[in-house]
């Protein structure tokens, strides 16, 4: 999806005044069936990008308020991750990073990730994501709004 495409999807700039409204991005390769309905119910817009480029792109071209992304997406190559790519075009946007069974300790967080839910605990998943999107929603506010930047000069 073509990042304009994408900002006529998602939505306009009153939309985006509202954290329920905020678009999530989806990186979790298959594995979660039902966690895109339960963010959609929740009233996410969520958009699951198909390969680590297009998510890279559309952080880039969009006011993505978190992302929520699973350890077998996160796979480093040459020592280097989605969640810091990500990072290097959305610095201030969440990574929210799900792996199953325990946390990691010995390995500590990710370079680039934010934050790390066992995949077993949904409502504490849930209540990060909340909290994340909120504290994005609001640092997009007071920057300005990104959208009517990118459609006046695309």
């Amino acid at each position: 999806m073509a990042p304009l495409e994408l900002l006529r999807t998602v939505g306009t700039k009153k939309a985006l005044s509202k954290p329920q409204n905020a678009i999530i991005l989806l990186i979790v390769g298959g594995r979660y069936e039902g966690l895109e309905q339960v963010l959609r119910k929740r009233g996410y817009t969520v958009v699951v990008p198909s390969t680590a480029d297009q998510a890279v792109a559309l952080c880039l071209h969009n006011p993505i308020a978190a992302t929520l992304i699973d350890r077998e997406s996160l796979a480093q190559e040459n020592d280097w991750s989605l969640a810091q790519s990500l990072k290097m075009v959305a610095p201030h946007t969440p990574v929210l990073l799900l792996v199953k069974g325990r946390v990691p300790k010995r390995e500590g967080i990710p370079v680039g990730v934010d934050w790390i839910a066992r995949d077993k605990e949904p409502a504490q998943v849930l209540g990060a994501l909340k909290r994340f999107v909120r504290l994005s929603m609001e640092r997009m506010q007071a920057q300005g709004d990104p959208i009517d930047e990118q459609v006046s000069s695309g």
